[in-house]
C-alpha cells in the first residue's frame, strides 16, 4: 500500500509538469489526417466551408487512470483569404484534469489556381485541476501545495502550410509560450521554449480507377530540442470516396489500424484501434479513438480547398473546352448587350417624349404658381408692414409708460428711504431675519437691486446709509463685503459671499457662523 501511494504521488507530479507544457498539443490524436487543423492552425478553413469535428480517445483501456481525451474543433473560411478556428479539449489523466481552449485566425494567399500559401496563429488558455479525494495520508505541505495547484496559464500555436494541387506540406510550432517540464532521468524541472518544438507534416493524394478511388500517404515528424524526436507514417485508402481504411506506425508507440465512412461530402466517421505500445513505452494495452466530421454550408466557387470528407477530384476542364465555353459566353454576352442597347434606345426615346411634354406642363404650372406667389407675397408684405408699424407704436407707448412709472416708483422709494433714514436709528436686523431655511426672492427693478445668485447675508438695514456704513466697516476689517437692495424684502442687505451654487453658499454660511461677528449669517436666493 505504501509503495502504491508513493507511485501515485510520483505519477501525479509527472502529469502536472508535463501537461502544463503540452496541454494544447493535439498532435497525438490518431485521426489528425481527418482534421489537420489539430496539428497546424494554418489549416483553419481549408475545407472551404464551415467544418465541425468531435474526437474521443480512450488510451490504454486496461490501465486504470489512463488518459481519456475529448476534443471539439470548429473552423471556417471567413472571406476570400481569411479563416477562423476554435478548439476546446479536455484530458483526464488519473487524478489530473486539464481543460484547454484557443481561437485561431488564418490568412491564405493564392499563388495560382492550384497553389496556395497559408499562415495562422492561435491563442487561448488552459486549466489544470487535481482531484485528491482518493489519496490519503498526504502530510507533506510542499506536496499538498503542488497537488492543489489548480492553475490557469496561456497557450498558443502557430503554423504555415503550402498546398500545390494535391500535395500539402506544413510546419507548426505547438507551443508559443514557454512552460516547465519534468525530466524523467534526473527528476528535475526544465523549460520548453517556444521554438524548441516543431511539427512537420507532408501528404499527397493519388487518384486512380478513373478518379473513383484515392490513396493518401502521410508523414508526420515531431521535433524537439528537449524531448525525444518522433516519426509517424500513415496511409489511407479511399474507396469510391465513401469507405476509407488504413493504418499507421508511430515511433516508440506501435501500430494502429483505422477505417470509416463518408457520406454525401458532408459527413465523415472514423474509428482507430491502436495495438499495444512497443519500444521504450511498451504497454500491453490497446487504445480506441473515434472521430466525427460534419461539413456545413456551400463551398465558394473556384476556391482552393483540402478536405478529408470531400475527396472527390475537382474537375479541371481542358484548354479547348475552356476556349469553347469562353466563345459561347462571349457570343451570348454580345447578344444580351445588343438586346439591352435596343431596349435602352426605345426607353430613351419614350422618356425623351415624356420629358418634353412634362417640361411644357411644368413650365405652365410654374408660371401660374410664380404669378400667384408674387401676388401673395405682395399682400403679405403689406399686411406685415402695417402690423409692424402698429406694434412699434404700441411698444413705444408701453415703454414710455414703464419709464414714467419706474421714475415715479424710484422717487417714492428714495423719499421713503430718506424719511426712514431720518426717523429710524441704525439697527442691524440680521438676527431678526436669520434662518436656516432657504429664502427665495424674485429680483426687483431697483437701480441698486441685487443681481440673481446665492448670497450669504450678514447685515439687514432700513436705509442705504446704514448699509453702506456697515459694509465699509466690514471691509476695513478685511472682509470682502458688499451691499444692495431687495425690492421683495424692502431692505438693504450686506453680504460677504455671492455665488451660483446653493450648496457652496451654505458651506460659506456655516464657515462664517463660527465667528461671533457672523453667528446669525443666513442665505438668500435671488432669482
Amino acid at each position: 500500500m505504501h509503495l502504491r501511494f508513493q507511485f501515485a504521488i510520483f505519477f501525479i507530479f509527472i502529469l502536472l509538469s508535463i501537461t502544463k507544457s503540452f496541454s494544447q498539443d493535439n498532435s497525438n490524436l490518431t485521426h489528425y489526417f481527418m482534421n489537420p487543423y489539430s496539428i497546424n492552425p494554418s489549416f483553419a478553413g481549408t475545407d472551404g466551408k464551415p467544418s465541425l469535428f468531435l474526437t474521443y480517445r480512450k488510451q490504454w483501456i486496461d490501465i486504470e487512470g489512463a488518459p481519456v481525451i475529448s476534443n471539439f474543433s470548429f473552423h471556417t473560411p471567413t472571406g476570400k483569404n481569411m479563416g477562423f478556428g476554435l478548439n476546446v479539449a479536455n484530458a483526464q489523466r488519473s487524478v489530473l484534469n486539464t481543460t484547454s481552449g484557443y481561437i485561431t485566425t488564418s490568412y491564405g494567399i493564392s499563388l495560382s489556381k492550384l497553389v496556395r500559401l497559408r499562415f495562422a496563429i492561435s491563442g487561448g488558455a488552459a486549466y489544470n485541476g487535481v482531484d485528491i479525494t482518493d489519496l490519503e495520508n498526504i502530510t507533506d505541505p510542499a506536496l499538498q501545495e503542488l497537488l492543489l495547484d489548480n492553475n490557469i496559464y496561456l497557450i498558443g500555436n502557430a503554423g504555415i502550410s503550402l498546398q500545390v494541387k494535391h500535395v500539402n506540406f506544413g510546419v507548426s510550432i505547438p507551443n508559443l509560450f514557454g512552460n516547465e517540464y519534468t525530466s524523467g532521468e534526473e527528476f528535475s524541472l526544465g523549460e520548453v521554449k517556444p521554438f524548441e518544438n516543431a511539427i512537420l507534416f507532408l501528404t499527397n493524394r493519388f487518384y486512380f480507377g478513373d478518379d473513383k478511388h484515392a490513396f493518401e500517404p502521410y508523414i508526420l515528424y515531431r521535433y524537439s530540442d528537449v524531448l525525444p524526436h518522433q516519426f509517424e507514417a500513415s496511409g489511407v485508402l479511399h474507396l469510391n470516396h465513401v469507405v476509407w481504411l488504413g493504418g499507421s506506425y508511430k515511433q516508440d508507440f506501435g501500430i494502429t489500424a483505422f477505417g470509416g465512412i463518408k457520406l454525401k461530402k458532408f459527413f465523415g466517421l472514423g474509428y482507430a484501434y491502436s495495438l499495444k505500445n512497443t519500444g521504450i513505452n511498451e504497454l500491453n494495452s490497446p487504445t480506441h479513438e473515434i472521430q466525427l466530421n460534419l461539413l456545413l454550408g456551400i463551398r465558394g466557387k473556384d476556391r482552393v480547398y483540402y478536405s478529408f470528407v470531400d475527396t472527390s477530384k475537382p474537375v479541371h476542364k481542358s484548354k479547348r473546352q475552356l476556349a469553347i465555353e469562353q466563345k459561347r459566353e462571349e457570343e451570348a454576352r454580345k447578344r444580351e448587350e445588343q438586346a439591352e442597347q435596343k431596349r435602352l434606345a426605345e426607353e430613351a426615346r419614350k422618356e425623351e417624349e415624356s420629358r418634353k411634354a412634362e417640361e411644357v406642363r411644368k413650365a405652365e404650372e410654374a408660371r401660374k404658381a410664380e404669378e400667384a406667389k408674387i401676388a401673395e407675397e405682395t399682400r403679405q408684405q403689406k399686411l406685415a408692414e402695417e402690423e409692424r408699424i402698429a406694434e412699434e407704436r404700441v411698444e413705444a407707448a408701453r415703454k414710455q409708460e414703464e419709464i414714467r412709472k419706474q421714475m415715479e416708483d424710484q422717487k417714492e422709494q428714495q423719499l421713503a428711504e430718506e424719511k426712514r433714514a431720518v426717523e429710524t436709528p441704525k439697527k442691524n436686523l440680521v438676527e431678526e431675519q436669520s434662518t436656516d431655511e432657504r429664502v427665495v426672492v424674485k429680483r426687483g427693478g431697483h437701480l441698486l437691486e441685487l443681481t440673481q445668485g446665492e448670497y450669504v447675508i450678514v447685515g439687514a438695514f432700513n436705509s442705504y446709509e446704514h448699509a453702506e456704513e456697515y459694509s465699509d466697516e466690514l471691509f476695513f476689517k478685511g472682509y470682502q463685503s458688499k451691499f444692495g437692495y431687495i425690492t421683495g424684502k424692502g431692505y438693504w442687505y450686506v453680504y460677504i459671499y455671492r455665488g451660483d451654487d446653493i450648496d457652496k453658499a451654505r458651506q460659506e454660511r456655516d464657515k462664517h457662523r463660527k465667528l461671533p461677528l457672523f453667528r446669525r449669517a443666513w442665505v438668500i436666493s435671488v432669482q
